[in-house]
This record gives structure tokens, C-alpha cells and sequence, in this order.
């Protein structure tokens, strides 16, 4: 059963390895001690002051030395799959912060700022989502934070009793039938990588307005 599974997801679903990299589960600094986004200095275009970007702490395992952990410092690359507007992809500055050191295996995003870094990533939040982050410098774009997009949730759904199990059936089974984010981000990618303007063609950034 492993073996057909392992056939099946390199047949399907190949991942590429970046050894100066991560995924990993968003949490929220308690201490209050990241620099968080300020919209006055999120400045798009070519490479900006690193000193100026979102902070965010990273410890992950020593690949050099077993059973130790480092700290990532310098910019880095953070997103979430799937990404489909050009503004997901965000570049923060890992930096080393003792007072958080107790947390592995995680990054650490700031509470502080005008938004949070979080919801700019293909509309992400800490409730058990994950980030890929990458500090591979030869993987750093050349364009950095481009206007991210707004990502409003839609108003619930208000009754005038208490709920009951046959509308959370209900609401499930909507759900399983207008789950189409896979067949929306395959034919994204698709459509990006056909256009010369990739991401930025107009058809691209319509279908992820949309």
C-alpha cells in the first residue's frame, strides 16, 4: 500500500526539494516583539531596505549538525499553496529573537502592523494553516510585495433558531459541491505559464480577482 502510494504521488503530485526552505504552520508572536507591515513603507518594485519588511521568526532543524536546531536571518520568501494573484507571495526579514526561541518547527508572525502578513498570503490565517518560506537567495524574486489583494470573507449565514445537525449536513455537502480551488489553481497555472506576461496578464489577474 505505501509503495502504490508513493508511485501515485510521484506520478501525480512531484515535489521539488529547496533545501533552503520550509513549510511550515503560522502561529502569532505573543510577545509583541516582530515589526509588523506598515503600508507607508511596503514599498513595490525592486529589492527595498530588509530593515523596512515584516518580521518573522524561524527556527528549523540543523541539516549540518543532528538533533540541533539554527535561527533564519536575512529576507525570506513566504506564501501559501495555492498562490494565484501576484501580491500572495510576500518577503519578510527573519530575524533572531531570543524571547521566542522555545518555538521549532513553526513560523512566527508579528500581531503588530496595519495588516497582518498572514491574510496577504492567498487570504491566510493562524488557525492551522501553513506557509512555505524559502531564504534561498538565488530563489529571491526581483520584484518584491506587489499590492496584495483583499481578501474579504462572505458574511455568515444568520438563522432565527438555533442550528441544527440537518443544516450542518446541508452546509457540507454545498460545501463538497462548489469546492473547485484545485480545478481553479491547475487551470491558473496553466493559463500563466501559456501568456507571456505570466501572472500579470489581465486574464490571470481577473480570474484571481474573481
Amino acid at each position: 500500500m505505501w509503495r502504490t502510494w508513493s508511485i501515485k504521488l510521484l506520478k501525480e503530485k512531484a515535489k521539488i526539494i529547496v533545501e533552503k526552505g520550509a513549510f511550515l504552520l503560522g502561529v502569532t508572536d505573543e510577545t509583541g516583539t516582530l515589526r509588523g507591515h506598515t503600508k507607508s513603507t511596503a514599498r513595490v518594485g525592486s529589492p527595498v531596505n530588509v530593515n523596512e519588511l515584516p518580521q518573522v521568526f524561524i527556527q528549523v532543524p540543523d541539516k549540518t549538525k543532528k538533533g540541533s536546531y539554527v535561527v533564519i536571518d536575512g529576507p525570506c520568501i513566504v506564501g501559501r499553496n495555492p498562490s494565484l494573484f501576484p501580491g500572495d507571495i510576500r518577503m519578510v526579514q527573519a530575524v533572531n529573537v531570543p524571547a521566542l526561541h522555545h518555538l521549532r518547527d513553526v513560523i512566527v508572525f508579528s500581531q503588530l502592523g496595519d495588516r497582518d502578513v498572514p491574510s496577504m498570503c492567498s487570504g491566510g490565517d493562524l488557525d492551522g494553516d501553513d506557509f512555505f518560506c524559502i531564504w534561498d537567495k538565488a530563489l529571491t524574486p526581483t520584484e518584491w510585495n506587489v499590492e496584495p489583494m483583499r481578501y474579504t470573507a462572505a458574511k455568515p449565514k444568520e438563522l432565527e433558531r438555533p442550528v441544527e445537525i440537518q443544516d450542518v449536513m446541508k452546509f457540507f455537502v454545498r460545501f463538497m459541491k462548489n469546492d473547485a480551488l484545485p480545478t481553479i489553481a491547475h487551470a491558473h497555472l496553466a493559463l500563466s505559464d501559456y501568456l507571456d506576461l505570466g501572472v500579470k496578464d489581465p486574464k490571470c489577474e481577473s480570474r484571481s480577482a474573481d
